[in-house]
């Protein structure tokens, strides 16, 4: 029987919008990461080839977070 899978794509990219949100971009590697979720990096490698195509979702999750408190803040004012 597999292993139950522990780590999942949301919440790498949840604990690394939370370090972008306290310290930036820059502080977001794979072991850091690991170290919040405490596994090893392998759940990090195996979802994102790359830390570049991580960095790139986590551009795109924070483009959606903004858009849509743009959005909400439009609402708001009419």
């Amino acid at each position: 029987m597999p292993n139950k899978i522990k780590v999942t794509k949301e919440d790498i990219l949840k604990v690394s919008l939370d370090i972008v949100d306290r310290e930036g971009l820059e502080a977001v590697n794979a072991r850091r990461i690991a170290n919040e979720l405490k596994c090893s990096i392998q759940p990090v490698y195996y979802y994102f080839s790359t830390m570049d195509t991580l960095r790139m979702e986590i551009k795109e999750s924070v483009k959606l977070v903004y858009n849509s408190f743009i959005e909400e803040s439009k609402n708001e004012d009419t």
